[in-house]
This record gives C-alpha cells, structure tokens and sequence, in this order.
C-alpha cells in the first residue's frame, strides 16, 4: 500500500490504540490520533502526531473542535475504535472514509444503556463506510442493531507473536518481584478493573476453591469507580487478601513477562469480540481459563487450548479445579496448542497486511 495519512479516532490511553498507531507507523504511514485529553497517551509514540480533545467540553463544542482538527490533517482514512466514543467522534468530525471498529461492549452492551446510545450507535453504524467487528457474531449484532448498517467485516488486529511469547528468565524474574515462589502457581486476571469483566465472580470462585499454594494477581487499573475498593474489601471478608496479588497497568514488554509469569490467565468478560489479552497468553502458551461466550469459543477450544465456564460462581470455581488439575503432559499439550492456534490465526504481521489492503479497497 501507499504510504497514506490515517487519523486513528479512540482513547489515546488505550495500549490497542497506541499498538495500532506504532504499527501503521512502522509500515510508513503518517499516523495521528485524535482523543479526549482525560485519555491522554502515557507515554505518547515518537513520530506519532496526537491532537486532544477536551473532554469536559460540551457535545457542540467537540463537534466543531474534532471536525477542525480532521479536516487540518486531511487524512486519507479516519478509523474510529469503540462505537460509542471513538465512532461518535468520528460521526461528528464528517470525514470519509471511515472505517469503524467494533469491539464488543460498544454493540453489545452500550446501545441497551440509554435511547441516546441506541441513536447514536445506529448513526455511527449507517454512516461508515465500513466496519470492523473482530468476530462474527458482532457483524451479526451490528445487521440486528441496525439492519441498514455499512458493509462489514469480521477484521482481526492479531497479536505479536515476537513480543508475546513465553520467557522462562522473565517468567523467573516476574514471580520474584511479586514475591511469588517456584512451588506457588499464579492465577493471573489481566482485564481492567469493571464488573462486566467479572472480577468479583473470580474471587469468590477462589475464595471458594481457596487452592493452596496459589496467588490471584489483579491489574490496578479500574473503569468503574469503587470497584477496586469493593474487591479489596470481598478479599478480607472471605479470607483470602494475603493471597491477592495487586499490579499497576504495564506496557506490553512487561504484560509478556507477566503471562509467562503466570500458570493460569483468567478472562470472564460477558461481551468480548475478541479478548485480546486471551489471545496474548495464548501466544505467552499460557492456559487460559474464559467465559463461554461466542467471542471466546473462536480461541479457546475446551479440551485442547484452555477452559470455558459458565458464569456462575460454582462452574468457575469448577474449572478452576479441572485446571489445576491438569498433571505436567496435558499442560504442556495445552500450552503448545495454545501458541499454535495463534501462530495460526492472528499473528500481527499478516493481519495489517489485510488492514492495509482493506484501506487500498477504500481509497481505489
């Protein structure tokens, strides 16, 4: 592809946003990003043009503000990640084309939260000129939300696969810095602090299962304000706070060291597309342990790549015994499935080489 000036609309803040503007910039196209100032990017990406919106402002005055700075950068693509913020902005700067991505709580949870979501969800969804869901049954909600939505297609961002891969040295190095022994086994949940990913079923799965010799390590990194709190104190209440690990959010080189540092990664989210943190530990060939939801049966595959539960305290906590369960053979079996299905499926590399063909489509 040419090389081509893509403004990338969504949280600057967000490590997908800042993997995809280091990507696209790697292959020689002028990338700038356009986001609220509360999402500041920390740090920014040398060579990477970032322009912030102020997030407190009023809707009209982010209108007339994102539609500015578009139209000064005059960008050959917009591409908005998350319908409900980073597909909104876009709606409102009225640039084409505009490729949106769809992730999964924002078709799939947002729109049933107001009649204003609902609308402006719809808009983003008729108004692009393609999407991207990344799975199919999120092309299938975008048809049900609104059936006279823009073309799209089921788009994979993949994973890569040199970074995350298993590290035994940084493995060793990780658990010493969490104080976690050789003979401990670490149960890494790796998601943002919010109910809907379901944190507080885990703990007390744990709570219940209480394995010994085990830690539960948490990313300190909440969306939902009191949640971190709330976890904390159901932690004391059931006995098992020594046993709660706590990690601030890390950059990508350091989330593979804590993969490989880890026996088992657990993923409950209701409405995920496709997790990518599953996805990372399965290329770390870590077991990963996630809801059974159409979003992650396409990765986990019960038996043979990790395990997928119920959302209900009694089947996590069931499959929480299955996987440590597993004696040294099977795991390993898992573990090298794991990395080839993702070798197979989503490496980055061959996934931006289609991105940039879908943009080739868009501009000829």
């Amino acid at each position: 592809m040419r090389q081509s000036k893509i403004v990338i609309i969504g949280d600057a803040g967000s490590q997908h946003i800042s993997s995809v503007a280091f990507e696209l910039l790697k292959r020689g196209h002028r990338v700038v990003v356009v986001s609220g100032d509360r999402y500041r990017a920390r740090p920014e990406i040398e060579g990477v043009i970032y322009h912030y919106i102020k997030s407190d402002a009023s809707w009209l005055r982010k209108a007339l503000e994102v539609r500015r700075a578009v139209a000064h950068f005059a960008p050959d693509i917009v591409h908005s990640h998350y319908l409900t913020y980073g597909g909104v902005l876009a709606l409102l700067a009225g640039r084409h084309p505009h490729v949106a991505s769809v992730w999964g709580d924002d078709i799939w949870l947002d729109p049933g939260r107001s009649l204003l979501n609902r609308c402006l969800v719809r808009s983003v969804l008729r108004n692009a000129d393609l999407l991207l869901p990344v799975s199919e049954h999120l092309r299938r909600r975008c048809l049900e939300t609104s059936p006279d939505c823009a073309r799209a297609q089921v788009f994979q961002w993949g994973v890569d696969t040199a970074l995350f891969r298993f590290d035994e040295k940084a493995r060793d190095a990780f658990r010493r810095r969490l104080g976690v022994g050789d003979d401990e086994t670490l149960i890494f949940s790796p998601r943002a602090l919010q109910p809907s990913y379901n944190h507080h079923l885990l703990l007390e799965a744990f709570g219940r299962f209480k394995p010994r010799g085990a830690k539960l390590l948490l990313k300190r990194f909440s969306v939902t304000p009191g949640y971190e709190e709330a976890l904390a104190q159901r932690a004391q209440e059931l006995g098992i706070a020594a046993q709660v690990l706590w990690i601030e959010s890390l950059p990508p080189a350091e989330m593979s060291e804590a993969f490989s540092a880890a026996d088992l990664v657990v993923s409950l989210s209701v409405s995920d597309g496709a997790p990518v943190t599953v996805q990372e530990a399965m290329a770390c060939s870590r077991v990963v342990l996630a809801a059974d939801t159409e979003g992650s049966r396409d990765w986990i595959k019960a038996g043979r790549t990790g395990f997928l539960t119920a959302l209900t305290v009694e089947a996590v906590t069931e499959c929480l015994g299955q996987a440590f369960a597993l004696h040294s053979g099977a795991k390993t079996t898992y573990e090298g499935n794991a990395r080839a299905y993702i070798m197979d499926h989503a490496d980055r590399k061959r996934c931006f080489d289609r991105l940039e063909s879908i943009y080739e489509g868009l501009l000829h």
